[in-house]
């Protein structure tokens, strides 16, 4: 559940951002912009996930020594 909040979050602060640009001159919205950003928040949240695990199979490796 909280990495639903996280992602759904993530995306409506991009959207944000990128909205904002629509009414700065020189800027533009840009979709790439936004997919850049979404992938950013799903590679955060898999690392995230994957962390503790490495961390856990790493500490359980040195026990075994």
């Amino acid at each position: 559940r909280g990495y639903v909040i996280v992602w759904v979050s993530g995306f409506g602060i991009a959207l944000l951002d990128e909205i904002i640009q629509i009414v700065v001159p020189g800027r533009a919205f840009q979709l790439s912009d936004l997919l850049i950003d979404l992938s950013g928040i799903i590679l955060g949240s898999l690392i995230v996930i994957i962390f503790p695990f490495i961390g856990k199979s790493l500490v359980e490796t040195k026990k075994s020594w």
